[in-house]
């Protein structure tokens, strides 16, 4: 069950880097209409008013740093320093995987990189802060950490449990876990050959023989359940 909570993480990334990608675009197009307004004279706070809106909520998503120009256009990097955006937007791209098991992790490649401007550096591991950070996180450390100490818990209660049920069973000396053994005579200690017309059975190296019996019956022992008696 935990597993599954997997699936919509790792679905919401990709939505999420579209939004990222949305506002690269938006925070540059607005670059272009301040530097165009300013060069000839145009007020620009509503334009600027914008841009700050546009970046307030890609710092939300992604971890950013950003600097102005002379022009008063600004370029916007990730606190690693990867450039997202500077004459034009360095987009990002992800692909959700079409199912989510337990053995899969980003390291091993079952998950999709995040790249940029189709690079083939992953840039999940350099985010440090927002909901693309944490979508990952919960996907790759905190659903999985939180199903290995649920397995953790359940083992040592099944032990516990078996423990308990042991201390009910019949004497001899309680032990902690059982093991037992079953050895089959071979055919020639059955019957040795298919003249003979009665059998021996052979129990701890003794040799029963007929001795006048003509049948033997196995029952319980009425003291002690656990033997078996031979008659």
């Amino acid at each position: 069950q935990f597993q599954a909570l997997r699936v919509p993480a790792d679905r919401d990334t990709e939505p999420t880097v579209n939004h990222v990608n949305t506002l690269l675009t938006s925070i540059h197009d607005l670059n272009q209409k301040i530097v165009k307004n300013g060069a000839i004279a145009t007020g620009t706070s509503d334009l600027e008013d914008k841009r700050d809106q546009a970046l307030t909520d890609l710092s939300k998503l992604v971890d950013i740093k950003y600097f102005y120009r002379t022009d008063n256009s600004l370029t916007v990097y990730t606190s690693s320093g990867q450039m997202l955006l500077d004459n034009q937007p360095q987009l990002l791209s992800y692909s959700a995987a079409s199912t989510t098991e337990s053995w899969m992790t980003a390291a091993s490649g079952q998950f999709g990189k995040i790249s940029v401007a189709g690079g083939t550096t992953d840039l999940g591991p350099e985010l440090v802060d927002g909901k693309l950070k944490a979508l990952l996180d919960l996907r790759d450390k905190t659903i999985p950490d939180l199903q290995a100490n649920i397995d953790q818990v359940s083992a040592q209660m099944r032990d516990a449990l078996n423990q308990v049920h042991n201390t009910g069973t019949s004497l001899p000396n309680v032990a902690y876990s059982y093991q037992g053994t079953r050895v089959f005579a071979t055919q020639g200690d059955v019957v040795p050959n298919a003249a003979d017309t009665a059998a021996q059975l052979i129990f701890g190296g003794t040799t029963i023989g007929p001795a006048g019996y003509t049948s033997l019956a196995i029952s319980a022992n009425a003291t002690s359940p656990w033997r078996s008696n031979f008659t």
